[in-house]
């Protein structure tokens, strides 16, 4: 979804009438690049979001125009109001929404104790179900004009924002030709990235779907939180990105040194697996949200699958939801990408076009299995560059030996997600291109061609733990990297290849493309091509790059089998999974812990000396 923002006039604004602004986007925080030196922690930032989201209240409108009347009624019934925020979907029969945020949370309370059920007769009996997604009836009396132009000057005062929804998501197309409207290349890389990436409402209407989920379930577990991860708050997604969530259903910051005397008599012993218990809690809370939760529509429990997820629609905020249960891996990825993107202004908008140009080269695909990249991989390929070509970013390693006693944390099933976490006065240190002002958006494109168009695949290893490239031999899982034809390391399970499913035919359209992007680059410095993004991103692709050759997937399975590949089996079904990445929820399966025993840290230790 695009959402675009026009802000009502402030109060020392030179026009004082109820008309809006022209438009203005207005972004997030982690599609934002940062002043230097202001570094806020993922943590610290997703805990803004998720009480925002608890001061909020969805409200279904007749139209944008309702908000006088909206804000008279909740500032006089519930509390003083903090923003309102309109927003559409495309759905035709829940289309116009306004966010209405409360200065504090006893405003929401208040709202949900005096709201009532729709009354409806005995053919069309509803489940009573409060949550915070409501409609706002018509006045039984009709607003005096004087009420309406002091509430406007209210709204002014407040200096209340609008967005305002475009009713189809942008098109590449689109915000190809905005950015190509700038007067150089570097300007139309910032263009592109600046018109596509997450926008303040996108994130809010995010994590208010968490916020569903998570009320829904806190009844029976009080301590349980419901987190977005990956495009959506890893700071390289877009407005048109689905929502990926984890539910966590204990305190997982809980310390393992607390003793109680008392302890809860509990369900699920008698499990076979983390598994087993992950599936029977997909069935169950797939059932619930099909039947109790406004909105949720086109509900898929897949809790046959490795790792269980649901899957379902939330057509009042018009978003895709995938809900997985019991791990923070993705999470800890989204907050490690979303700290290499804090490190400097210029690796936001270099992975934005990349991760376009990969899109309309037909480079990437979003199914799995897949013989192609995905957007995770490419992320991955842009920072492995900006660290062994530019020493822009750090490898995983510095940031895990910086690492204090609170960034110490492994999964359940030792997982080591242990790196620094807060940036704050490090990033000269850090980034050897802090202060480099002459390395442009241009030049690092050019690089990144090059340097992927004459690539080693056969013999080297993409490896953001160590920031080099590392020889396929001496990777410790030997068949999960020496026999796949793209290796590059996942940065939180080394031992697994993020690409492993990626054939010679997807790795090959890689290589051609970027040897092409080069050739495109270098014909623009030297002046015999001219300086438009949109030609180097329009360019076709052949039509066999576009279709899956699923006979070769196979075919090179079976060749990889018989050199001792590890290909999926009953026992072992993980291999159709390893190019998935930590922000998919295929990949989510444990609880997350802080680490405090000699083991565990032993463990961590030893990670980074193979």
């Amino acid at each position: 979804m695009l959402h675009l923002q026009r802000c009502w006039p402030g109060p020392h604004s030179a026009a004082r009438v109820s008309a809006f602004h022209p438009f203005a986007l207005i972004q997030s925080r982690p599609g934002s690049t940062s002043p230097p030196g202001d570094f806020v922690p993922f943590r610290q930032w997703m805990d803004v979001q998720r009480a925002t989201a608890k001061r909020s209240l969805v409200v279904q409108v007749r139209n944008v125009n309702s908000a006088p009347d909206l804000y008279q009624y909740c500032a006089d019934q519930f509390g003083p109001i903090k923003g309102l925020h309109f927003y559409q979907t495309p759905n035709a029969s829940f289309s116009d929404f306004y966010i209405v945020e409360f200065e504090d949370l006893a405003g929401v309370q208040a709202a949900m104790q005096q709201s009532q059920h729709s009354q409806d007769s005995r053919h069309t009996l509803k489940f009573p179900v409060q949550s915070p997604f409501l409609w706002f009836s018509p006045p039984s009396s009709p607003t005096s004009r004087s009420s309406k132009l002091v509430v406007s000057e209210e709204i002014q005062r407040l200096q209340v924002d609008y967005p305002v929804f475009a009713q189809t998501s942008p098109t590449y197309e689109d915000m190809i030709h905005e950015s190509g409207q700038r007067s150089n290349l570097n300007d139309q890389i910032s263009g592109l990235h600046a018109s596509s990436r997450m926008s303040d409402i996108s994130t809010r209407i995010r994590f208010l779907a968490c916020e569903q989920i998570e009320l829904a379930i806190q009844s029976m577990f009080p301590m349980a939180e419901v987190l977005p991860f990956g495009s959506s708050v890893n700071s390289y997604g877009s407005c048109s990105s689905d929502v990926d969530m984890v539910a966590l259903l204990s305190n997982h910051n809980q310390s393992d040194e607390t003793k109680a005397r008392l302890v809860f008599h509990a369900k699920g012993g008698s499990y076979e697996s983390y598994r087993a218990q992950g599936q029977i809690w997909c069935r169950t809370i797939g059932d619930t949200i099909r039947t109790f939760l406004p909105g949720c529509n086109q509900i898929n429990s897949l809790w046959r699958a490795r790792v269980p997820i649901v899957k379902y629609k939330q057509e009042l905020l018009g978003l895709e939801c995938d809900l997985s249960y019991g791990s923070s891996s993705g999470y800890h990825m989204s907050e490690l990408l979303y700290i290499y993107g804090e490190l400097d202004p210029r690796v936001r908008p270099l992975v934005c076009t990349i991760r376009h140009w990969a899109k309309m080269r037909g480079l990437t695909e979003t199914q799995r299995p897949t013989q192609m990249l995905t957007n995770f991989s490419v992320t991955l390929l842009v920072l492995f560059f900006l660290m062994n070509q530019h020493q822009m970013l750090p490898p995983m390693r510095t940031l895990y030996k910086l690492a204090r006693l609170e960034d110490r944390v492994i999964t359940d099933d030792d997982v080591v997600c242990t790196f620094l976490r807060d940036l704050s006065g490090r990033q000269s240190q850090l980034n050897a291109r802090y202060h480099d002002s002459k390395l442009t958006l241009t030049d690092l494109l050019l690089d990144f061609f090059k340097f992927y168009g004459d690539f080693d695949y056969k013999r080297h290893t993409v490896c953001i733990l160590t920031g080099e490239c590392q020889p396929k031999r001496t990777q410790t899982s030997s068949t999960k990297h020496m026999h796949s034809c793209l290796s590059i390391t996942n940065p939180l399970e080394p031992d697994l290849n993020v690409c492993a499913n990626v054939t010679s035919f997807g790795l090959d359209s890689f290589k051609a493309n970027c040897q092409k992007g080069y050739k495109f680059m270098t014909d623009v410095q030297l002046g015999n091509q001219e300086a438009r993004l949109d030609l180097l991103l329009r360019q076709k692709a052949s039509k066999s790059s576009s279709k899956v050759n699923v006979q070769q997937m196979f075919q090179e399975e079976k060749s990889g089998n018989s050199q001792g590949a590890d290909v999926p089996t009953k026992e072992n079904p993980r291999h159709l999974n390893q190019m998935s990445d930590r922000n998919s929820p295929s990949s989510v399966r444990v609880r997350t812990k802080t680490v405090k025993s000699g083991h565990a840290a032993l463990k961590m230790n030893t990670l980074f000396k193979r």
